[in-house]
């Protein structure tokens, strides 16, 4: 697992070469294709993280709308809408990377072993909390397309998992992401000493490796 997850931060060719080489057991390599979809996340929220939004699930709010009313138990349309978000949720829960932990000040220092950069660390706590937004909010969604009644809607903060939506403005705010006008100064000194940890984390490694930004 060493060598491959080495070959993870190495051109496509030798990575392939690498995998190819490895004698993975069938442990490992549902641990590898995990970790592969945390980083493959990781990297689609840095390529646009104010537009980031989780994998496809098998259903989509269209086809929700359309049979809500008609099902009988609202859960099949709820996971199955929610679904790529789960898997993402799921495998970080591998790496120790579960909402209690990232509830935490510091809860995205958890998954430092298997993402040094902290660049890394603070997007995928993004992408977690993003995730877990959208299953809040798709619970949401599908049940309350059985009320009529507005008073009877829930709301996505109370559903699982619950406040999420606080860990999104959190990991935005460490990235400097969507800062109303107003909030900008606030929060300035903090964005300052997180591109400091950046670049000391970067400038610390001699190991030849990209582990940064």
């Amino acid at each position: 697992m060493d060598k491959a997850r080495e070959a993870v931060q190495r051109p496509a060719e030798s990575l392939r070469e690498a995998l190819q080489a490895v004698d993975l057991s069938w442990d490992d390599t549902d641990l590898l294709r995990d970790y592969l979809l945390l980083r493959g996340e990781i990297s689609r929220h840095k390529e646009d993280p104010r537009g980031y939004e989780p994998p496809d699930g098998d259903v989509n709010q269209d086809e929700i709308e359309l049979s809500a009313a008609d099902q009988g138990s609202p859960w099949p349309l709820i996971e199955g809408f929610r679904k790529g978000a789960q898997q993402v949720i799921d495998a970080a829960y591998r790496f120790g990377l579960g909402f209690s932990e990232l509830k935490r000040p510091d809860g995205h220092e958890a998954g430092r072993s298997w993402f040094p950069a902290l660049s890394d660390r603070l997007h995928l706590g993004a992408v977690i909390s993003k995730c877990g937004s959208f299953c809040a909010h798709a619970e949401a969604l599908v049940k309350n397309l059985r009320f009529s009644n507005p008073a009877q809607h829930l709301n996505p903060d109370r559903l699982w998992p619950e406040e999420a939506s606080e860990l999104v403005e959190r990991y935005n705010r460490h990235l400097g992401i969507d800062f109303p006008q107003h909030d900008q100064a606030l929060h300035q000194d903090e964005r300052v000493e997180d591109d400091r940890d950046v670049s000391t984390e970067r400038h610390s490694r001699d190991d030849g490796l990209d582990w940064g930004l």
